[in-house]
């Protein structure tokens, strides 16, 4: 059949009327999804984390040593000109001496451990005598400690000294439990006191060259009481090894006879030299078989 025009448009009307109220039945979306787990209960937060069992490390606070209070203690010998007189044994060992931080049971530990160390030095100065030989004859007095070649003249002197290094006597003692640290700083002041006068005061009008002729001779005497102790026992050796040699009166004054003895070691070849030393102080050879019994060892002389 067909429809009019006007039927056309009359049931066109009508869909579009039933359009209209079948949507205005559908369900508007909601504003927000909802999430697909709100139904399911939620476990609780875990508990925050511990503190660490240990403590963070705290950087120790560095301790400051307290001044070694000033005590009495009986002053350096000196001459009319001020400066101080010479001294018959090592300079840590005369100031110790004078320490009044060494009790006398300090005292009577250090005399009785002084043969063991004097050993330990004479074995040192036999093995590099050519060194000590060196310093005897003059290497401090020549060496320029001041100007464009100091650095290279201090160098060379450090690659002699070097090998005839020890433990100072105060720390070596300290180090053994026979001094305590007071007793060891306060001898520092005491030798320090002994190498800053060895020369008298300069005048007031003192010239510039004079002045730094001081510091030369000064900065030597500092560099060169590092091996005192080493220097002091090769002498000793050469005193006791008059006894070697026919030619050398063993009664004469000490320093004489060590001059004496040192010039008749020169005239013979340094391993002989070494042997003469050696059999003075009653050490075995370097590559000897160690005896049963150490050989006895003389004693430091007396003066």
């Amino acid at each position: 059949m067909r429809l009019s025009k006007h039927s056309f448009f009359s049931l066109a009307a009508l869909a579009g009327v039933c359009g209209l109220a079948a949507a205005q039945l559908v369900t508007p979306p909601p504003a927000t999804n909802p999430a697909i787990d709100e139904h399911i209960p939620k476990a609780p937060p875990p508990p925050p984390a511990p503190p660490p069992t240990t403590p963070p490390p705290v950087t120790p606070k560095r301790a400051v040593k307290e001044p070694i209070p000033d005590l009495p203690w009986k002053e350096w010998e000196r001459e009319a000109s001020g400066a101080v007189l010479p001294i018959g044994e090592p300079l840590e060992l005369a100031a110790l001496r004078r320490n009044p931080y060494v009790a006398p049971e300090m005292m009577s530990k250090i005399e009785a451990y002084l043969p063991e160390r004097l050993q330990s030095m004479r074995r040192i100065v036999i093995d590099n005598l050519d060194l000590v030989e060196k310093i005897d004859d003059g290497i401090f007095e020549k060496t320029q400690f001041m100007g464009a070649d100091a650095k290279t003249n201090i160098g060379e002197l450090v690659k002699v000294t070097k090998p005839l290094q020890i433990t100072g006597m105060a720390l070596d003692l300290k180090n053994k439990g026979i001094i305590d640290d007071k007793a060891m700083g306060y001898n520092s002041k005491i030798t320090t006191q002994y190498t800053k006068n060895i020369f008298p005061p300069l005048p007031a009008d003192a010239t510039t060259e004079a002045k730094n002729k001081r510091t030369n001779d000064a900065l030597r005497v500092v560099f060169k009481s590092a091996i005192d102790e080493q220097i002091w026992a090769y002498d000793d050796l050469c005193a006791f090894a008059a006894s070697e040699f026919p030619s050398v009166n063993a009664k004469a004054p000490r320093a004489e006879k060590i001059k004496a003895v040192k010039a008749e070691l020169l005239k013979l070849p340094i391993e002989k030299r070494k042997e003469t030393l050696r059999k003075v102080a009653g050490l075995p050879a370097p590559d000897a078989k160690p005896a049963a019994k150490p050989a006895d060892a003389k004693p430091a002389e007396k003066k």
